[in-house]
Order: C-alpha cells, then structure tokens, then sequence
C-alpha cells in the first residue's frame, strides 16, 4: 500500500513539476526553500491522509468514509501552517477577513456551484441510499481538510513561489500557481493507482474536479481567504449526496 501511495504521489508531481520549475521566481532567495516546502508538504499530507489504510490501529472511527484520515491530514496541516506559515505570510489564506470587494463575487458564485450541483444531481441516472453518515460526511470534512491543503496551503506556497501570470508565446495563459493547484486537485480525484501499479484514468472526473479546483483557487486569491471556497465545495458536496438520496427513495 505504501509503494502505490508513493507512486501515486511521484506521479502527480512529477506532472506539475515543469510548471513549478519553468515558473519559479528568479529573484526569489528562498526559491529552493519554497520548493521543499511544497513538495515535503504534499507528501506529509498524503501519507496523512492515507494513514488509516497504511496502519488500521490508528482508525479513530467505524464507517464507511475516511474520517479519521480527513482529521489527521487537518491537523497535520494546521501544524505545518504553525511551523512554516511564516515562510509565505505574504500569501497566508487560513483567514475569516474577506478582501474589499470579493464577496458579492465570491458568493454569486457559491450559489451558481451550489445550484449546478443540485441540478447536474437531479438529471443523474443513478441514485443514492439514504445514509446520514454521508451526509454528515460532505457536509464537513472534504471542505474542511481538502481546502485546507489545496487552497490554504499548496497555493499559499506556490503564490509565493511562482511569477503570478503564466505567458506562452507572450500570451497570458493564467495564474502558474493555480494552475498547478487545480492540476493536483483533479488528479487525486480523476487517476488511481491500482494494485500491480495499474493506472485508471477518468477524464471526466479529472475534468470535473480540476474545474471545480481553479474556481475555488480563484475565490481564495480573490478574497485572499479559504472561508467561501470551504463553504462552497461542502455545499456542493452536501446539496449533490442529498439530492440523489431524495430521487433514490422517490
């Protein structure tokens, strides 16, 4: 299990690696420090994550879903914010002050996801089991725990690491940063690693997930605070499980 873990997690990286490297700031002192932080970072947070399934003793819950995992890759990443939050305090998001001008945006928006959610929920063709610890579950941790590590801390260091806009060919082709984050955020959602190290790719979900990344990347940079992008993906997450579970018993 922790062979396919690090695979997995040598493979993600090593797919953003060339944006990271092609876009690191030059002027930068601590480039290099930046670049360990991040990657050290993503490894800590998916063995964290992962935890449960590696050592089953340290299961904190009985259930269907990864509580206990949520809550240590949460704790382990309020504690990497305490130790090293001050090496990107420029680009420090874990914040309840919205920046002037980016709620009313930021908040269209979260109904805009929570109504799509709802919608592409209710034209689905499969359903959902009534089952409140799911429930319970989207309502609280994948907000939680995954806008703390994408939005809160992975872009927090990238921001700070790499040129703010992404040029090819002298065309403006975005945020490096967000790209990276979003990037990430789709891969850990669309591309397993299966056993006999066998990968299964589902564009779709990827596509999906990766989207769903950038908006709330952009949310956060836009009011320089996680507090929306969090309420955003549990709602989404919440409305979505809900919905199907009221067509399923319909």
């Amino acid at each position: 299990m922790l062979s396919l873990l690090l695979f997995k997690v040598l493979i993600f990286l090593c797919i953003v690696s060339p944006i990271i490297l092609l876009f690191a700031k030059r002027n930068r002192a601590d480039k290099w420090k930046l670049v360990i932080l991040f990657y050290g970072y993503y490894l800590l947070y998916q063995l964290l994550v992962h935890s449960v399934m590696l050592f089953p003793g340290i299961d904190l819950f009985s259930g269907y879903w990864n509580w206990s995992g949520k809550i240590y890759g949460i704790l382990g990443s309020v504690g990497f914010l305490l130790i090293f939050g001050k090496e990107f305090t420029e680009n420090y998001f874990l914040r309840l002050k919205q920046k002037p001008g980016s709620l009313k945006i930021n908040i269209i928006i979260l109904v805009v996801l929570t109504i799509s959610s709802f919608i592409l929920s209710l034209s689905s063709q499969s359903g959902q089991r009534w089952d409140i610890e799911s429930l319970m579950f989207q309502l609280t941790m994948p907000g939680i725990d995954e806008e703390l590590a994408y939005r809160g801390i992975m872009l927090g260091i990238l921001s700070s690491l790499l040129n703010g806009r992404l040029k090819i060919i002298n065309v403006n082709s975005g945020n490096p940063a967000l790209l990276t984050t979003s990037i990430l955020f789709g891969l850990i959602h669309g591309l397993k690693v299966k056993t006999g190290f066998e990968l299964e790719f589902n564009i779709f979900y990827f596509l999906k997930t990766s989207v769903l990344g950038y908006v709330w990347g952009w949310m956060t940079l836009r009011s320089r605070s996680i507090l929306l992008p969090m309420i955003s993906h549990n709602l989404m997450n919440f409305i979505g499980s809900l919905t199907l579970m009221i067509k399923y018993q319909i």
